[in-house]
């Protein structure tokens, strides 16, 4: 199973150029939040009942596992500590040696190719 959408909500403004990405400005709302007033989905059981799962987003990805959250890998020109562990009010578990690097190719201003 995978989950694709933006990192934050509400007014999250990027700009992607010379193999990177920069967030121009963070959007208002967090997404990876310890409580909310209503879950429609939840991780944990899901982990339990059918195994892990992906979290894809314009700045890392990550898997939900049996052991939590792990981040796999983070977007070129994202810096760790601002713009995703200062953004995430859950904990994040780092693989050894820290979190791969996406392909630079994904952020030009001309896209990429599937080649």
């Amino acid at each position: 199973m995978l989950f694709v959408g933006t990192f934050t909500a509400g007014g999250l403004s990027t700009r992607v150029a010379d193999g990177k990405l920069t967030i121009l400005k963070e959007g208002k709302y967090k997404k990876f939040i310890e409580k909310c007033a209503k879950v429609s989905f939840s991780g944990a059981q899901r982990v339990r009942e059918k195994g892990d799962f992906m979290l894809i987003t314009e700045r890392c990805v990550m898997r939900y596992t049996a052991d939590g959250l792990i981040l796999e890998e983070i977007a070129p020109g994202v810096d760790l500590q601002k713009d995703i562990i200062a953004q995430c009010d859950i904990p994040l578990n780092l693989p050894e040696g820290g979190p791969k690097r996406m392909d630079a190719s994904i952020f030009t201003e001309d896209g990429f190719s599937l080649s």
